[in-house]
């Protein structure tokens, strides 16, 4: 089994040349209670998690994904594993005040969004012109 996996750390990230992280060892644990002992995971970003399975360049993804109506046209969902929820990272003592996608369209400061996260199209809806990067790492060294 070919697992695509999005960079994003804890949950999954390279670690001197192995791929490791929390969802990482939970689907080796769920395949492995399937009867599949060999799953080998590819990194690569959240962007092209869908188009690389739609590729055939793995048989699965595990991401913390939102399930979307225009996803669901793209690849079956599982049922889900765990929910979270968007959240800002702002500079140390939030210096603009912002709290949501409204406060940083009102104060004019600019936004980074991973690349095919819902996100980025909350900034889309919202008239935001965000820069995308590929993954949470690029957005906080941005």
């Amino acid at each position: 089994m070919t697992v695509g996996f999005a960079g994003e750390a804890p949950y999954s990230f390279m670690q001197d040349g192995d791929l490791t992280g929390a969802t990482v060892a939970l689907h080796r644990e769920i395949f492995k209670n399937l009867g599949i002992d060999n799953v080998e995971g590819v990194a690569t970003d959240f962007g092209a998690l869908i188009p690389g399975l739609q590729a055939g360049r793995f048989d699965v993804v595990s991401a913390g994904m939102s399930i979307l109506p225009q996803r669901c046209e793209q690849a079956l969902f599982s049922e889900p594993e765990f929910n979270y929820t968007t959240a800002l990272m702002v500079p140390e003592g939030n210096p603009q005040n912002l709290s949501d996608i409204q406060s940083i369209k009102d104060s004019g400061a600019s936004l980074a969004t991973m690349t095919g996260a819902i996100e980025s199209d909350y900034a889309e809806e919202s008239g935001i012109d965000a820069t995308q990067v590929a993954s949470a790492q690029d957005g906080m060294d941005a």
